[in-house]
């Protein structure tokens, strides 16, 4: 088979819902860009860490935070500064699935869903980063609306 057929199957459902995803944005008054990035550093559907080679779509929405489609989900990462980590309540962001790392270096994990919420703020201010990162995942789908509910929860909490 063509390869560029082959990349534009497996392409094309990133590409339609970063489109629909920033005019449902765009549509809700959110200020929305989108760049490419690669060697982005994520966990697969197993849990793997992976590096993504390939250009992957992050819309950046009113300078604030990031979302990033990839082939097997979103990732929306919102950034804050370790001054900022420290004082935020992070179970107000529970049930929903996220993880907590460093933003100079990603693999630096201060939380995950099998981690206590306990120890958070201990391991950030142990740590040498001054960013700190929230990561939530959503499944990658057809329907826009879980991320718009994710994007507007972030820029509420």
């Amino acid at each position: 088979m063509n390869t560029v057929i082959e990349w534009n199957e497996a392409y094309a459902p990133i590409w339609k819902l970063s489109q629909e995803l920033i005019e449902q944005l765009k549509n809700k008054e959110y200020v929305c860009r989108m760049d490419y990035q690669t060697r982005l550093s994520v966990k697969d559907e197993a849990g793997n860490q992976v590096t993504e080679y390939f250009p992957v779509p992050v819309i950046r929405v009113n300078e604030q935070l990031d979302v990033a489609i990839h082939p097997f989900g979103a990732m929306l990462t919102v950034v804050m500064s370790k001054e900022t980590a420290l004082r935020f309540r992070f179970q107000s962001l529970l049930p929903r699935y996220f993880e907590i790392h460093g933003m100079a270096d990603p693999s630096l994990i201060f939380y995950q869903p099998n981690l206590s919420l306990d120890d958070i703020r201990n391991l950030i201010a142990n740590s040498d980063e001054q960013e700190i990162g929230i990561t939530f995942t959503l499944p990658l789908n057809e329907d826009v609306s879980d991320m718009i509910g994710l994007i507007e929860f972030a820029f509420h909490a």
